[in-house]
């Protein structure tokens, strides 16, 4: 079953050396991640600074909001 893409946030200016699995941890202490997803350019293999962050529930997403643009970004 595919969840409401409303638990869906996008996430800009993310650093260069930032993973995915930075960016689950920092955001799975506002309710569960369902998945992220971190476009990837086809020509250089890094990602392109932005992904999606996907929680199982909108409270989850909604109590993010305000932190979003608080991740630790290497590089």
């Amino acid at each position: 079953m595919a969840l409401p893409t409303l638990s869906k946030v996008f996430v800009g200016g993310i650093g260069p050396y930032t993973g995915d699995d930075d960016l689950r941890r920092h955001f799975q202490q506002f309710g569960y991640v369902a998945s992220v997803h971190m476009p990837i350019d086809r020509h250089t293999g890094r990602h392109h600074g932005f992904a999606f962050i996907q929680f199982t529930c909108l409270e989850h997403l909604i109590n993010a909001l305000p932190y979003r643009e608080r991740i630790l970004c290497h590089g």
